[in-house]
């Protein structure tokens, strides 16, 4: 558009700001501060990605003067209509809503017998097996609970042990009918994602991570609602066949992960989630990896924070790390995000995922989603990544404890323990 923000001081210099344009060519294409809204947002949020909360608000100030100077009364009609907007929206409630209920036979029935399977062989002792609706119905997995969010349709089957990782299978109603798609509990981050595709291994399969595995993770409604199922009794799969075959037979295969890294360098992995979800994330806020940053480094910037007075629903698990805990969702400031924050026994929490507003994907997963980064280190996690931050006083299985020496430092953990009136 030829409009760009100055490097060295924000929109002050507006004479650099509007480039190889006048004023009245900026006036013809963006009439309104709606029309400039976009682009406008796009900008500051590609500030907030890249610089200090201190120098992002800087940006904020100078684009508040930059539109004001340009549209005079219309920004303040302008700021106006936002501010009844947001009464009009806390008026109306922000909680989240959706429908359950449970499928009746006849309903479960007609699923299963059209549902479709896009998964791969299972190669199982060098033979090729084929995961079946039959399959499905004779363990005793078909769509047994609805679950109604923002015009989706899922259905859930009862839960299964999978290597000790919880399981279930979710029937998607999508144009083409229902399809299958299977869903795992993460062991350090507790929350439930969706499986893509998996590559053999010498000691078992490796779980596909997609671009990352926060493109992957399902959206609260359904965390909430596999999360009660399983607190349910299980199903014993493992008499009839082997429950790793059932949860892989959904996904797409590859040989190696050498063959899995090579397709996902060349844009050339497999399945309808690459073809319906964005290949980079709407916010980002880091790499989780080895290398971290300080946690008192680490901030979310202004509108993108978490609104601890904005609680939206919550829900209790019981995991194979952590044991029980209280999982609470809360809106960011500006409403872009939504941030779960999972809580244990002991008044030790993390953020356990971050996502967006998008619509649904025929995997159950949002099409847009967002790297959280450091911000989103578990209270557990595996040794190899905790770069120094463990707590060697407390471990669980194959994870080291990082409540004491990160997590509990993290600011956005810091403002959700002293919220309103609790205080730890």
């Amino acid at each position: 558009m030829g409009y760009a923000i100055n490097g060295a001081s924000g929109f002050n210099d507006y004479g650099s700001a509007i480039q190889n344009n006048t004023i009245d060519d900026f006036a013809e294409i963006f009439p309104t501060p709606i029309d400039f809204e976009g682009v406008r947002d796009r900008l500051l949020d590609g500030v907030r990605q890249s610089n200090s909360e201190e120098k992002y608000r800087e940006y904020e100030k100078d684009m508040e003067q930059f539109q004001q100077i340009m549209y005079g009364k219309k920004y303040e009609y302008y700021k106006s209509l936002l501010d009844l907007k947001e009464k009009s929206k806390d008026m109306a409630g922000s909680k989240i809503e959706y429908e359950t209920m449970d499928y009746t036979d006849a309903e479960r029935e007609q699923i299963l017998d059209n549902a479709i399977i896009d998964g791969d062989d299972f190669v199982y002792d060098s033979k090729p097996y084929r995961l079946t609706n039959e399959v499905l119905r004779e363990v005793g997995l078909g769509p047994e609970h609805k679950v109604v969010f923002e015009g989706m349709e899922v259905g859930l089957s009862g839960h299964f042990s999978v290597h000790g990782r919880d399981a279930v299978l979710g029937y998607v109603k999508t144009d083409d009918g229902y399809k299958v798609r299977g869903y795992y509990r993460s062991g350090s981050q507790s929350v439930w994602r969706y499986l893509p595709d998996y590559a053999s291994r010498d000691e078992g399969l490796w779980y596909g991570k997609g671009y990352t595995e926060e493109m992957l993770t399902l959206p609260c409604e359904l965390q909430a609602e596999l999360s009660k199922i399983a607190m349910q009794e299980r199903i014993p799969v493992e008499q009839k066949t082997l429950p790793i075959f059932v949860l892989a037979g959904t996904a797409k295969s590859w040989p190696s992960m050498e063959a899995y890294y090579l397709a996902k360098i060349n844009h050339e992995l497999r399945g309808d989630i690459y073809k319906e979800t964005d290949a980079y994330p709407l916010v980002n806020f880091g790499v989780l990896d080895e290398d971290r940053h300080s946690p008192e480094s680490i901030s979310v910037n202004g509108a993108l924070a978490p609104n601890y007075k904005n609680e939206l629903t919550s829900w209790k698990s019981n995991t194979a790390v952590y044991g029980n805990i209280t999982n609470r969702v809360f809106r960011s400031f500006d409403g872009k995000l939504k941030y779960t924050i999972s809580e244990d026994d002991n008044g030790r929490c993390f953020v356990s995922s971050i996502e967006t507003n998008a619509r649904p994907t025929s995997c159950g997963t949002r099409r847009e989603w967002v790297s959280g980064g450091d911000v989103s280190t578990p209270l557990y996690e595996y040794a190899q990544m905790s770069d120094g931050y463990g707590d060697p006083n407390d471990s669980r299985g194959g994870y080291v404890g990082m409540w004491k020496n990160y997590v509990s430092k993290l600011k956005i953990i810091r403002d959700y323990l002293t919220r309103g009136d609790k205080k730890y």
